[in-house]
């Protein structure tokens, strides 16, 4: 793994964690930056997918849900509804990684 390739994967650690923190910070009535907040999860995820192929895609995405879903697992007063959105979302994070790659991998052939 040379240089280029050490900082690439240091920008998709740090941008994963940057959106993990910016995600669960508390922002009382501003549901709509919330959701945004949310969305911010598929960058790294589509960054590994470019640089890396389909192998970094699809471990950054079980990373994004993790991390995504900790919050909501842990949390005594999830409600169903909120439950099955997390649920959605983390399958569209996982959903998303090999459709990425394979959507470059067929621009390439």
């Amino acid at each position: 793994m040379n240089f280029f390739d050490k900082t690439k994967t240091a920008i998709i650690i740090l941008l994963l964690a940057v959106v993990t923190v910016v995600h669960h910070l508390p922002i009382a009535g501003f549901f709509g930056t919330h959701i945004l907040h949310r969305e911010l999860f598929f960058f790294p995820i589509v960054l590994a997918g470019l640089w890396f192929g389909l192998r970094a895609a699809f471990f950054t995405s079980v990373a994004a849900s993790i991390v995504y879903a900790h919050f909501f697992t842990h949390n005594a007063d999830i409600q169903t509804t909120s439950a099955a959105l997390v649920g959605l979302q983390v399958a569209g994070f996982n959903l998303m990684a090999p459709g990425r790659c394979a959507t470059k991998f067929s621009a390439v052939v």
